[in-house]
């Protein structure tokens, strides 16, 4: 089969394709590839001079920002600037977008020079990009300067300077009062960039309230200019409303109507918007009339708003018995399975354990998925009110009984060791110790990663007395007897690793540590922010040394590299999918390129068939041939078959694909970032992460349009077929499996 090349042009900061031969230029789109994904602007150089062949530059330029602040990129993507001229639109509009994205204060002065240049120039669609790039550069005086440009008379620029301001994060509130004026413009696009900028805005004050430990006032008049949103006929418009109006709000109960006005969206026709009004205006706000208004959601005919009002009553006043009350009707009535695990735990909270021992677990309907089951069990003696569930707790979860472990999802290992944070036992000691000295009998391929939660859990809870055991696991790993089996080729697993830093940073920052231990800890941060072979151990290094307000030690000759090795090869041949050449068990960057370039002509669709129905998708390997490819090939391996949908974020995200089932896990690669211009709208693929360029083979779909997600996460898909489906799937539902299908 002869493969097509996808010439790359760029519109706008956009990446098309148009087909031609297959030519030499494969090579050249390699060579940027790999130097996108191995972070090396360096080698950049050569497609980025003057007279470079143009695609070839334009793809160089995309890489420096996809690339970031690692390294040289920001001093090339500043040289450039400014040597840009404003003839050639479609290039310098790319430029800006990438300087954008790389995110860096470096490029603040040589983007707002841009900007004023091309308000001069009257190039309003580049000044609305250059004001969308300046945003992400950040500071009050980007706040300033985009300003002016709100009462413009070019729509583009109005909403361009309402990106920028709520990138930058702007927070007063005449700018608010100015972003609210244009929630009601006449332009489409100006009105979603003002709900955005005001939902931002407007939650910033909330924030700083809470930090400074007082209670948010809100702002009544401006609210009420977004009450309109929720008579939209767009459920979309209506979801941005409520969101907005959450953040203007005032959390205590006044006798403004504005609550019950939002409230009452609890009979609106979409599910999506209820479930936003219940998480995010009701659960988060307490009074009587708030508990009411749960209580009535309890009801709902939506199984995972009636679990999300039972979620938010359970964090009620624990002495209130109309809430209780209330609690408990439900679960004499309560027919689906997942929603009475989650109205039993509340009554847990509530003090009626009762609830548990004969109304829940005497049952044989209880969710088929085992994961859901054991942390509902983990949860009731986490939260018992009585001074024996704790007791109970260990034996129930005895790590050292093997068959009992050795039965324990892995999800359930971290959600206990994550509970138990903030809380004392007799033996927490000697059960920390069984982890950090050998995992216990958790299953090896999870071993590290419930390793690491103990590690972690160490530190919130200050447990100096293991100090010197976690000091002692990075020294063995680094050339003594190793402690476990989990010490390989003379390195912990990196998810260990990071967690040890973040340890070292809660311990160490404790009044009671002693300086010597100190000491070695900062010592030992040190050698991992500038030695360690993972970036994800180095930017945690990293963070710690912030956390502690410790200077970072000079580092010259920082390693930006990442681990990148390619992608996956498919293990078997398909029918009609190239198979490019080559050895070994990756997939470099040349294979990457011509899969993308098949994918692109070709357009096959993934089929995710999930125990609530199918999910169809579309892929993006333009913008995003790694990722389009790593998830080609990881539904060719079976990667997806029989996988856990771990989290769900109603009316917002479903997130699954982790071959492990607990959401820390993986297939045994990552993917680094490829940020595009697509957006987080209903029905988005995107790829989740921890920190940059740690993705692999996990993925999430959106429920909604998401702003704060663009130009940050990758998105490199969309539903095509089956978002009823991403509405129904809920923590416990499965991928059965995945497989290649050609035509819409």
């Amino acid at each position: 089969m002869r493969l097509a090349l996808c010439v790359l042009c760029v519109l706008g900061g956009s990446l098309v394709c148009a087909g031609s031969a297959l030519g030499d230029s494969l090579e050249d789109r390699a060579k940027i590839l790999r130097a996108e994904m191995v972070r090396d602007a360096a080698e950049l150089h050569p497609f980025l001079k003057q007279g470079a062949e143009p695609a070839m530059r334009r793809l160089a330029i995309r890489a420096l920002g996809r690339i970031g602040d690692d390294g040289t990129g920001p001093g090339i993507l500043r040289d450039l600037l400014a040597t840009a001229t404003h003839e050639n639109e479609k290039d310098l509009g790319l430029l800006l977008w990438s300087a954008g994205i790389a995110r860096t204060k470096e490029l603040h002065e040589p983007l707002k020079e841009q900007l004023l240049a091309l308000v001069s120039a009257e190039q309003w669609t580049l000044v609305a990009e250059a004001a969308r790039a300046l945003g992400w550069t950040g500071g009050d005086d980007v706040v300033d300067g985009l300003d002016v440009l709100l009462g413009h008379e070019q729509a583009v620029v109005r909403a361009g300077a309402l990106e920028g301001i709520a990138r930058a994060g702007g927070k007063s509130r005449d700018l608010l009062v100015k972003a609210a004026a244009l929630a009601h413009d006449e332009d489409p696009d100006v009105r979603r960039a003002a709900d955005y900028a005001c939902w931002l805005i407007a939650g910033r004050f909330a924030r700083a309230a809470k930090q400074a430990d007082k209670a948010w006032d809100g702002d009544s008049v401006l609210a009420a200019r977004f009450v309109k949103h929720l008579d939209a006929e767009d459920p979309e418009r209506r979801l941005a409303g409520v969101r907005v109006l959450a953040s203007l709000l005032s959390e205590a109960v006044k006798s403004s109507t504005l609550p019950g006005v939002v409230a009452v969206r609890l009979d609106d026709p979409d599910p999506r918007v209820v479930q936003e009004v219940v998480s995010r205006v009701l659960a988060r706000r307490k009074g009587k009339v708030y508990d009411d208004y749960l209580v009535e959601a309890l009801a709902h005919a939506d199984p995972k708003v009636r679990s999300m009002a039972a979620d938010a009553l359970g964090e009620r006043d624990h002495e209130g018995a109309e809430v209780r009350y209330a609690l408990w009707k439900r679960l004499e009535v309560e027919q689906d399975a997942r929603v009475r695990e989650d109205v039993v735990v509340a009554l847990v909270k509530h003090g009626a354990e009762l609830a548990w021992k004969k109304h829940l677990a005497p049952r044989k309907d209880r969710p088929a998925d085992p994961a859901v089951r054991q942390t509902t069990e983990a949860l009731v003696l986490l939260h018992s009110k009585r001074k024996e569930a704790l007791d109970e707790l260990f034996v129930w979860a005895d790590p050292g009984a093997s068959q009992r472990a050795g039965n324990i999802h892995p999800v359930v290992w971290m959600t206990i060791l994550g509970g138990l944070e903030g809380k004392d036992h007799p033996k927490l000691d000697e059960w920390l110790m069984g982890f950090l000295a050998g995992g216990y009998a958790v299953q090896k391929p999870d071993r590290h990663f419930v390793i690491a939660s103990a590690v972690s859990l160490v530190g919130a809870n200050k447990r100096l007395a293991h100090a010197g055991t976690l000091l002692d696991m990075l020294k063995r790993a680094y050339g003594g007897p190793p402690p476990h089996d989990e010490i390989k080729d003379a390195a912990l697993h990196e998810e260990i690793r990071s967690a040890l830093m973040g340890a070292f940073a809660d311990l160490a920052g404790t009044e009671a540590c002693p300086p010597e231990t100190k000491a070695a800890m900062i010592k030992a941060l040190g050698k991992h922010v500038s030695d360690d072979p993972s970036p994800w151990v180095r930017r945690a290094a990293d963070a710690a040394f912030t956390k502690l307000k410790e200077e970072t030690p000079e580092l010259p000759d920082f390693d930006t590299r990442n681990g990148w090795k390619g992608v996956p090869r498919a293990l078997k041949p398909a029918d009609g999918i190239p198979t490019p050449a080559g050895e070994g068990e990756w997939l470099d960057e040349k294979g990457i390129l011509q899969l993308a370039d098949w994918i692109a002509q070709a357009k096959p669709l993934i089929a995710f068939v999930t125990t609530a129905g199918a999910i169809t998708v579309e892929l993006d390997p333009v913008n995003a041939p790694v990722h389009s490819v790593s998830l080609l090939n990881a539904v060719r391996n079976g990667i997806y078959a029989d996988t856990r949908w771990h989290r769900v974020v109603p009316s917002f995200v479903i997130q699954g694909g982790d071959p492990h089932g607990h959401g820390a896990g993986g297939g045994g690669w990552t993917v680094p970032d490829e940020i595009s211009k697509n957006r987080y709208v209903r029905g988005a693929l995107g790829m989740p992460k921890s920190t940059k360029d740690d993705g692999g083979c996990q993925l999430f779909f959106m429920h909604s349009s998401y702003r704060p997600l663009d130009e940050r996460y990758t998105c490199y898909g969309k539903v095509v077929q089956g978002l009823d489906v991403v509405d129904k799937i809920r923590v416990g539902d499965m991928i059965l499996s995945a497989h290649v299908a050609y035509g819409k």
